[in-house]
């Protein structure tokens, strides 16, 4: 009841006035699609720090994939990002899940995924802040409590933001918008909002092209040489004949 007499009085307010009414000293507040615009944009931008937070295993030309593997916050976002197929696919019930051998496997997998974030998670003791921003403010989570083991900290206090990062672009749904490059020789982490983009500069761009190219030409290359050979040519032909009787 007393939600219906708030709406109506707002729309009363608003009711024959052909702008938005303005706020203290002639501000005019953000629309709801504003605010979601910039809620995009402190995600991506939250996406690009992660990004450049993986992009720290790069050691010189070469990747650190056994340090990368072993990373919490990567660990984190590779299981978030399976959580996330999961959920695309539909989450099988309980009755289906006796019926179907397919079903009781994806449970059983969905299952084995939350375990393992749990596991992660629970190494982490937060506690909330709030921190000023261009956009406006952002609910911090930051460590209160480190375990110290044998004079060196179990959880690095520099992981927490990524955890944070790492979950909110999970509940968003915005995790695919961290990425790996596929150009030949690259594999660097980018974060874009294009969904076909796969590479992360212009560069990277020609030399997968070119990459596409010299398969092609070794592909061409190997079919040349494979009609050319005798036996082929004997087993085509008498292919052929037999068609034609």
């Amino acid at each position: 009841m007393v939600k219906r007499e708030l709406k109506e009085e707002k729309d009363a307010a608003t009711e024959g006035s052909p702008s938005a009414p303005e706020g203290p000293e002639g501000l005019v507040p953000l629309s709801e699609a504003d605010w979601q615009r910039l809620d995009r944009i402190v995600l991506f931008r939250r996406a690009e720090q992660l990004a450049d937070y993986l992009n720290n295993y790069r050691e010189g030309p070469q990747w650190s994939h056994s340090l990368l593997k072993r990373d919490r916050v990567f660990r984190l976002f590779q299981y978030c990002q399976q959580l996330e197929l999961l959920r695309q696919e539909g989450f099988p019930g309980i009755a289906d899940a006796r019926r179907n051998p397919e079903a009781r496997k994806r449970l059983r997998r969905l299952a084995t995924l939350l375990h393992r974030i749990s596991q992660i998670l629970a190494l982490y003791r937060f506690t909330p802040g709030l921190g000023v921003e261009e956009e406006g403010f952002r609910v911090m989570w930051r460590p209160i409590a480190v375990e110290i083991v044998g004079g060196r900290a179990t959880v690095p206090p520099g992981e927490a933001p990524y955890v944070q990062t790492v979950l909110e672009l999970a509940v968003a749904g915005r995790l695919n918008q961290v990425r790996r490059c596929e150009a030949l020789e690259c594999g660097r982490w980018f974060a874009t909002t294009i969904n076909k983009k796969v590479v992360c500069s212009d560069a990277c761009r020609f030399r997968k092209y070119q990459a596409k190219l010299e398969v092609k030409e070794k592909r061409k290359k190997y079919m040349r040489t494979y009609f050319r050979n005798p036996r082929v040519k004997a087993r085509l032909k008498k292919k052929r004949d037999a068609l034609q009787t």
